[in-house]
């Protein structure tokens, strides 16, 4: 049985409707956890949970529309037409502050702690979230391989080792409270030192 809208999903009216139902599941997930109810959120939101069903689907659409709307750094530092330890600098600190923010933390400490219960919710943010990221820098990477700007075969490989130069074990040291939120000036010396050994490995002079 299809059911009936009790709010509209189009226009400025139902856009400010979503705005406001994703502000309040992205509140309820962080403080809750995945096993919130739909009733849970529609009460934060001050809407019916046929609202919810109406713009989302269901718990996984509505996870989905709010991983989507927290954007990860993937085309817009990834210019053709700046230079590529440019362009590798802007991803790298955009990743890094994107990773490294209380509030990303928080939802990674979640996924963690309940993948085995929410297994599609835990799929869902890796491919909107990791897996968008380093597919977009390797679909940068594989025309300048292409031109010779690179020296690798596999530019799904030197995007991955480019992740953990960034990354190394700062991912796994604030998922467990060993180290402070680093600021944006640490985040950009170490996106500096990622680029300074990635191009060292694999970039050509003209790079």
């Amino acid at each position: 049985m299809i059911m009936q809208d009790d709010e509209p999903r189009t226009g400025r009216r139902g856009e400010a409707k979503r705005e406001v139902i994703l502000d309040a599941a992205e509140r309820c997930f962080l403080t809750d956890g995945f096993a919130v109810s739909l009733d849970r959120i529609a009460a934060e939101a001050d809407v019916s949970k046929q609202t919810i069903y109406s713009h989302f689907g269901n718990k996984e659409g509505l996870y989905r529309a709010v991983a989507l709307r927290r954007k990860w750094p993937v085309h817009e530092a990834l210019r053709a037409d700046i230079p590529v330890r440019e362009a590798l600098f802007r991803f790298g600190l955009a990743l890094l502050e994107k990773v490294t923010a209380p509030e990303t933390v928080r939802l990674h400490r979640l996924l963690v702690g309940q993948v085995s219960q929410f297994p599609d919710l835990a799929r869902i943010h890796h491919e909107i979230g990791p897996q968008r990221s380093l597919e977009g820098l390797a679909d940068y990477l594989r025309p300048l391989v292409a031109a010779g700007r690179l020296d690798v075969e596999d530019a799904e490989l030197a995007a991955d080792h480019f992740f953990g130069l960034l990354l190394g074990t700062t991912r796994q040291r604030l998922l467990f409270g060993a180290m402070p939120s680093p600021s944006t000036d640490d985040n950009r010396r170490v996106a500096e030192r990622a680029v300074v050994a990635f191009c060292r490995a694999y970039c050509r002079a003209e790079a």
